[in-house]
């Protein structure tokens, strides 16, 4: 099979659904839609869209899934710190209410999902014989940690890419990937 980081996930959460506990015919909100919902959680908690635009909360949103992070998780201080928390929480909260997830879901979820249940992890990964990622140096920390999930059996990955053509940084792209992958995959030649 070939294609995107999101739209194999977004498959592969499909196939997998009931094991998942997702409902097969799940939402996929856009960044416009992910804007909507934050937008209706401040108003709903009464809080001001000026002082936590949601623009800035999806960002924040979708760095710590790129990060694999929970609201719980994400490295937050100063005075709004606990407020983006508390959207974040229940963002999630209802999301899962919507039947809805958005784009960083895809990857988190799968991600979570791969790491936390052996036996599917062994299936899927025994499906994916090879594994080639183009551009490797845009990937961010839950496509790394992916790519490793899905080749954890077969351990033939393919990577191509140029750590001094990152441009992706702002959208969590880490160059580390490329520059450490001799690291993860010692038997590399």
């Amino acid at each position: 099979a070939v294609g995107t980081f999101h739209s194999t996930c977004a498959r592969l959460l499909r196939r997998h659904s009931q094991e998942l506990r997702l409902s097969r015919d799940f939402a996929i909100y856009d960044d416009g839609d992910q804007k909507a919902m934050i937008s209706r959680v401040l108003k709903d908690l009464s809080l001001d869209d000026k002082r936590l635009p949601p623009k800035m909360i999806a960002s924040i949103i979708n760095q710590a899934k790129n990060e694999m992070q929970g609201p719980e998780d994400v490295p937050l201080t100063g005075l709004d710190a606990e407020r983006i928390r508390e959207v974040f929480r229940e963002y999630e909260k209802r999301m899962a209410k919507a039947n809805a997830l958005d784009f960083g879901d895809l990857i988190y979820q799968m991600v979570r999902a791969l790491e936390s249940n052996e036996a599917l992890r062994m299936q899927l990964a025994g499906r994916f014989a090879h594994i080639l990622v183009d551009e490797f140096q845009d990937t961010n920390h839950a496509q790394r940690r992916l790519v490793r999930a899905l080749g954890s059996v077969h351990r033939n990955v393919c990577v191509g890419g140029d750590d001094d053509q990152s441009i992706y940084r702002w959208r969590g792209a880490d160059r580390r990937n490329i520059l450490d992958f001799r690291q993860h995959y010692p038997d590399a030649h």
